[in-house]
């Protein structure tokens, strides 16, 4: 058991197989092995991973009609996952939980989306890269509460290296080079990549998981010597089936439309041994190069032009072992659970035993030596492997528009509104 038992009452908006909702199932799951009690919320709906949660003995509640008992459980610390930014309806439910149980509340701020209003009651920010805190830090913070580094975690039990006959099953003979798609994906550049390897290289063939009508369209124009190629899989389930698809290809691609805030495909892609061909997005969420740094065994790139030399590089050299083991331990090493849970729950304690806010408690997590900055020279190496040297003045006056002027004309429409009416009105006092 816990040397001080905690209540711990986690919140998302629902319990599907998405980043967020598995990375709060992860956090439940740890707290609960380490003695606390603990509550999962999902504000909108349910999902597959609620039936998860109650085999491991934790309760569920979905939608709002649950707030009294919310009140009546007490929390000692509420654990939010969201996308960031202004929600009256969360702040009307964590100000309101914050009033009457005395909770400490902790942020995981998926998109680094920062909620300047006075109304806000969180006591510190959570984010889960290294690049979202940096931006955080760097651009969008001028009021100061508390902020960490506590990235996702990413159980490398489940996803791991897992031979199949995958394959097999979509005739994909043994020795052709597999360039594998799952996630969101700008298709346009992801096709001026794809394309001109495929076309030049006959050894290439293309899987692509859970395609949207635009993607299918889009592919569907491609040469018919290249679509001959394209393995489409309408769907995978569970852990099995994402290990033995990754496992099953040479490479991944990540062409996230607006970059990854952490990136879960691109994370467990390596945590399969599978390098994942990762595009630059400076201008947005960027964690993709830096879960898929070159230290780590990805092929971060800045455009479709280097990812399709990239392709043809790999095509003529597949990635050996050697690569296949670095992509596999920098993914146990700095996201596995086993690695992630004592911070976690380091995080929860020194949030349970202090009453401090703002510079006062993130001195607390720096001295437990919790990450509460990121220098500027880490952001500098990282960009540097992707496009051959350091960003220009040029690129860096476009980042800091690109991430500070969206928070402003958001902060301008928001902070001298009052909560609607409509807020969430809790009843037990």
């Amino acid at each position: 058991m816990a040397e001080q038992q905690m209540k711990l009452l986690l919140i998302c908006n629902e319990l599907g197989y998405r980043g967020t909702p598995r990375f709060c199932v992860n956090c439940a799951k740890i707290a609960k092995g380490a003695g606390h009690i603990v509550k999962i919320w999902a504000l909108d709906e349910g999902g597959s991973a609620a039936d998860e949660c109650k085999a491991n003995g934790i309760s569920v509640s979905v939608g709002a009609p649950h707030i009294d008992e919310m009140i009546s459980f007490r929390p000692d610390i509420i654990h939010i996952h969201r996308g960031g930014g202004v929600s009256r309806r969360d702040n009307s439910i964590l100000s309101n939980l914050k009033k009457i149980c005395g909770s400490r509340i902790i942020e995981t701020n998926v998109f680094g989306i920062a909620d300047l209003t006075f109304h806000s009651p969180i006591d510190v920010h959570a984010h889960i890269s290294r690049w979202d805190l940096w931006r955080w830090r760097r651009w969008l913070w001028p009021f100061h509460r508390a902020c960490i580094y506590l990235p996702n975690c990413v159980d490398a039990d489940a996803i791991r290296p897992l031979p199949s006959d995958f394959r097999g099953r979509h005739g994909i003979p043994d020795n052709a080079i597999l360039i594998g798609r799952i996630g969101k994906t700008d298709w346009q550049e992801l096709s001026r990549a794809v394309v001109p390897a495929m076309e030049k290289s006959p050894n290439i063939f293309f899987a692509t998981v859970h395609d949207y009508s635009d993607n299918i369209e889009s592919s569907n124009a491609w040469p018919e010597d290249v679509r001959r190629r394209v393995v489409r899989v309408p769907a995978l389930n569970g852990p099995d089936e994402l290990s033995a698809f990754y496992t099953a290809c040479d490479a991944t691609l990540n062409f996230s439309p607006i970059g990854e805030s952490f990136g879960y495909v691109v994370a467990e892609s390596m945590a399969c041994g599978t390098p994942c061909i990762a595009h630059s997005k400076p201008r947005n969420d960027n964690a993709q190069i830096e879960v898929a740094s070159t230290s780590a065994g990805g092929y971060p790139v800045r455009d479709a032009a280097a990812a399709q030399k990239t392709i043809m590089e790999i095509a003529a050299k597949p990635p050996d072992s050697t690569r296949r083991a670095l992509c596999i331990n920098s993914i146990v090493d700095r996201y596995s659970i086993t690695h992630f849970s004592p911070v976690l729950l380091k995080v929860y304690s020194i949030l349970s035993e202090t009453k401090e806010t703002g510079k006062a408690l993130e001195h607390l997590f720096m001295d437990a030596g919790i990450e509460t900055k990121i220098k500027d020279s880490e952001i500098d190496y990282a960009l540097a492997n992707v496009i051959g040297g350091r960003p220009s003045l040029a690129d860096r006056m476009a980042m800091k528009l690109a991430h500070s002027l969206p928070n402003a004309i958001r902060i301008h429409r928001i902070t001298l509104r009052d909560f609607p009416s409509n807020s969430i009105n809790f009843s037990k006092q």
